[in-house]
């Protein structure tokens, strides 16, 4: 769940679960989640953002919710079926805000932290992949190419 979940926090490793998931859930206004069209993301949201006891406890209900089993009844292939059933709602709520006709401002912030999260993750893996001062170098191509215009001209 961690991985599949930006919140743009460089300490993932320290925040709970069930932390991480309320401060995604968060990124997105009730005015959004009203006018989602599939009810199992619509359940996911409102889940996250429940206060559970513990990470296992908000674990068993989204696993009711994506694969129809308590954690305690998977056999090995649930775990899987659970990560891609996460992973492809997450990536449909996230797509579904990015394309919402009309944003409100609430939506608009929260969309910009989850965005600033996925760029803060992206870069971290391209550093990784051509060290430091090659990412930034590229990094820097990208805003030059941005602010000029369609001919090239910087604007």
């Amino acid at each position: 769940m961690r991985a599949s979940l930006t919140v743009g926090d460089e300490a993932l490793g320290e925040k709970s679960v069930r932390a991480i998931a309320r401060q995604w859930a968060s990124y997105f206004p009730g005015q959004f989640t009203e006018k989602l069209s599939d009810g199992v993301a619509k359940g996911l949201l409102s889940r996250m953002l429940l206060d559970y006891e513990s990470d296992s406890l908000l674990i068993d209900s989204l696993a009711h919710l994506l694969v129809k089993k308590s954690v305690r009844r998977w056999d090995d292939s649930m775990a899987a079926a659970f990560d891609r059933e996460f992973t492809a709602y997450v990536s449909k709520i996230e797509h579904s805000a990015r394309t919402f006709p009309a944003p409100t401002p609430q939506l608009r912030k929260g969309l910009s932290r989850l965005v600033l999260g996925r760029i803060k993750q992206m870069h971290n893996q391209l550093s990784d992949l051509v060290g430091e001062d090659e990412a930034a170098s590229m990094l820097a191509e990208i805003k030059s190419t941005r602010e000029k215009g369609p001919h090239g001209i910087i604007i």
